[in-house]
């Protein structure tokens, strides 16, 4: 199996809150990123930095570097709350410097379970297995094909790669006021891949 899971995130972070798990009680620090960007929207991003040598590293930088866009690395993943389907990242890791433009991206590589049109909006269903540490975990996680041609060269089954952001499909209406569009994970580039 050639599944695969990567999700960056490039932006400003606004909200750093220490946390603990619940059972074993190792910490973490719950990241909300604005990730705001003129061609894609109004972009917040969640996640949480796991380990405490990075926590505390992150920390200190923001203390001093604060409104600097900085690059998370990790993992993208999906929650359902209230019937509504939200996107968040496992962070493993963080890069200093000079970045390009904010965004939250992701790149994974999944089985294709079912495809669907919803109000014209093409959505893909993709399983993907994540090696863990303690165990596997399976995601089930839901894109949006930003290009709907290619909803017709996929079909279940197959092993998909997607590479995407979170964003809006319009950022704007014409006059440059904010568009009514939803946020979603648009998958902006879909290819097909051969099993191994």
């Amino acid at each position: 199996m050639s599944h695969y899971n990567q999700g960056n995130v490039w932006g400003r972070v606004i909200k750093a809150n220490n946390g603990k798990t619940r059972d074993k009680g190792t910490p973490f620090l719950e990241l909300e990123i604005d990730c705001t960007n003129p061609e894609y929207g109004h972009i917040l991003a969640f996640g949480r930095l796991w380990g405490k040598e990075k926590i505390a590293a992150l920390k200190a930088y923001l203390l001093e570097h604060k409104g600097e866009i900085i690059r998370l690395k990790g993992f993208y993943d999906q929650y359902e709350e209230n019937n509504t389907r939200y996107s968040s990242y496992t962070f493993y890791d963080f890069v200093l410097g000079n970045h390009p433009a904010s965004r939250a991206a992701f790149i994974l590589v999944g089985d294709l379970e079912h495809k669907e049109l919803i109000e014209g909006e093409p959505l893909l269903h993709l399983t993907i297995m994540r090696k863990g540490a303690d165990m596997d975990r399976e995601q089930d996680l839901r894109i949006w094909l930003f290009d709907p041609e290619v909803y017709y060269e996929i079909v279940p089954g197959d092993l998909v790669e997607v590479r995407g952001i979170l964003r809006k499909r319009e950022s704007e209406d014409f006059y440059g006021g904010s568009s009514d569009s939803p946020i979603h994970p648009y998958a902006m580039t879909t290819k097909k891949r051969v099993r191994k």
